[in-house]
């Protein structure tokens, strides 16, 4: 048994190593390509982008003020930019600026002379001409003059005379080039460090893992002695304290069994009706996930499998595939909750708070939804009751009840909402109008997945049975009442809270 735990140990540690391992290098290589293969692309790009933007504020300042067209051009220059400024006229072009040249007659290079060549020979002008639009060349060979590329942009001034600006590609490349050896070294040591801190971070979580396993070993041999150490609050201290919870269960029951045949019988009925509620439990669950899932994937494979389907069909699928998933998600968010309360791990945090105000809050929650149904809300609050209970757990009963009012008053529908003084008790009442309970099912409806009586439910509501059996378990926590009875017209909703003694300290759970 030893052996088999400590391979079992082993192979956790290795798979969750190499899982985060391989995670990260897929981030790092990715990066890596990415940046390799389109950084250049996008700086190159953007250099496009400025290269355009600068020969408009150019052509404006030329246009507007003599003095902020130089200051223009001096900034231009400063950005690795070449600006020449030509006419062309009378079958040739004259040079009238060129970049740092301060003489009448500018010295322009021959493979600006080129450019302006071709500029003027294939007519390229005519395309730009009484416009703000303007005509790129990108040079695909390497000019004799420097060795470099060149990205070049031409724009019409006024009359006959035109601007060019032009940026060498050199520096594009070697900055795309210096950024991706930089991010390799920075990926490289990075994924050193992490695998050391993983190896380490993984050692430490499967180490209160094997002690659980090593628990649950003691356990099996009918060994109560020894517990688990608790030292988290996060999954795997939760499960130490229901292995110990387990344990001390295990123990009682083993005691319980060899003092009395009767207990024996006992344990034997309740394990068949455990049985009896799980399987309905598994048999229900399995029902409301049926339907969605069968949803999902139905308008999912019509998806897939049209090729010539309409932008407002597959929207109407997609839209569809996503309200089932919200379902199957607020599903397993009840359930997991729902386990939660009824674990008997939950501790209360019980405050002193006004019922009124929390009630107000509920119904602003859901003004979106009152006012889609048209629903009419009447609130009668005494304002003097301050309650002392855990607000969370209460506004989630609250919630819950409200929100069932809302479904089953259906629209045009009308919901009473009423917190009353009885004795040293607050009672809450919520009635909804609309179809009554069945009295066979008065006693079952905060049973979890009980439906009762399919004539109350509207056309396109669908009910799991849990938002009920959430409010039970948190009104029994708080060892309150609740109930349900039918009224003229309707349904009405209630349960007690604890008025709160302002004179005395409030209790520690």
């Amino acid at each position: 048994m030893n052996l088999k735990g400590k391979e079992l140990h082993l192979n956790l540690h290795a798979k969750l190593f190499l899982l985060i391992a391989g995670i990260l290098l897929f981030n790092i290589i990715l990066t890596l390509f990415f940046g390799s293969t389109l950084f250049g692309t996008l700086y190159t790009a953007d250099k496009k982008a400025d290269l355009r933007q600068n020969a408009l504020s150019l052509k404006n300042d030329y246009l507007d003020s003599a003095k902020s067209f130089w200051l223009q051009l001096q900034q231009t220059e400063n950005k690795n930019m070449t600006v020449c400024m030509f006419r062309i006229g009378w079958g040739e072009i004259s040079i009238e600026y060129y970049t740092r040249q301060n003489t009448q007659y500018p010295v322009v290079n021959e493979t600006t002379l080129d450019k302006l060549t071709e500029f003027y020979t294939n007519r390229n002008y005519e395309g730009i001409l009484n416009s703000n639009r303007v005509y790129f060349k990108e040079s695909p060979e390497k000019s004799t003059q420097d060795h470099s590329d060149y990205l070049t942009v031409f724009i019409h001034l006024e009359n006959d005379r035109f601007f060019m600006l032009e940026t060498p590609k050199q520096y594009i490349q070697e900055t795309a080039a210096l950024t991706v050896r930089y991010v390799s070294l920075i990926s490289g040591v990075t994924f050193l460090i992490a695998m050391i801190l993983v190896f380490f971070a993984s050692g430490s979580i499967m180490k209160p893992i094997r002690e659980v396993q090593q628990a649950a070993q003691r356990i099996s041999t009918l060994n109560f002695d020894k517990k688990c150490k608790v030292t988290s609050k996060d999954e795997i201290g939760m499960l130490a304290e229901s292995i110990n919870h387990m344990s001390d269960r295990l123990q009682e029951s083993i005691s319980s069994l060899i003092d009395s045949n009767e207990l024996l019988r006992d344990d034997l009925l309740r394990q068949e009706q455990s049985e009896q509620m799980r399987r309905r439990f598994i048999a229900n669950v399995s029902h409301d996930f049926k339907t969605p899932l069968t949803l999902i994937i139905s308008y999912a494979e019509a998806l897939r499998d049209s090729e010539n389907m309409d932008e407002k069909t597959r929207q109407e699928y997609t839209n569809i595939i996503m309200e089932e998933g919200d379902r199957l998600s607020g599903l397993v968010k009840s359930l997991l909750e729902l386990s939660r309360l009824e674990s008997g791990t939950v501790q209360l945090q019980r405050s002193i708070f006004s019922i009124s105000e929390m009630l107000k809050e509920t119904v602003h929650k859901y003004q979106i939804l009152l006012q889609k149904n048209n629903i009419t809300v009447c609130t009668d609050f005494d304002n003097s009751l301050i309650v002392y209970a855990d607000y969370e757990k209460i506004e989630r009963a609250a919630s819950n009840l409200f929100e069932n009012a809302i479904k089953y008053s259906g629209k045009d529908g009308q919901i009473r909402l009423s917190s009353v003084r009885e004795g040293d008790l607050c009672v809450v009442r919520i009635f909804n109008s609309g179809g009554q309970i069945a009295q066979e099912d008065l006693e079952n409806i905060f049973v979890s997945f009980y439906r009762g009586d399919k004539a109350r439910a509207r056309e396109g509501m669908q009910s799991y049975g849990i938002g009920l059996a959430i409010v039970k378990a948190i009104m029994d926590m708080h060892g309150q009442n609740y109930g349900v009875r039918n009224v003229q017209d309707g349904v009405e909703f209630w349960f007690s809270l604890r008025l709160a003694n302002m004179d005395e300290e409030p209790e520690k759970e």
